[in-house]
């Protein structure tokens, strides 16, 4: 997965939410909600429209410091690809 239409995006294969109780699961960072945008974007692009949906659909966001970070706990990162729990 690229993220080359946003610098300050960053993606986080372990990344533990709020109330995750320490479960992990694929978490995206970024100075903007842009930088979701683009990976969703992206996302459908590469693997379709209802796979972007359901991703989106588990969305949880936080922010921190100057940055956002989204969230996906029912998804995971497995050998490189986003996996669906």
């Amino acid at each position: 997965m690229s993220v080359a239409n946003d610098e300050s995006m960053r993606i986080l294969p372990a990344y533990s939410g709020r109330g995750m109780y320490d479960r992990t699961c694929l978490g995206i960072t970024g100075e903007r909600i842009k930088s979701i945008l683009f990976f969703l974007l992206e996302y459908a692009s590469e693997h379709g429209v209802d796979e972007a949906e359901l991703l989106a659909t588990n969305l949880c966001t936080d922010q921190f410091g100057l940055g956002i970070v989204a969230y996906f706990p029912a998804f995971t990162i497995v050998d490189e690809e986003i996996s669906h729990d």
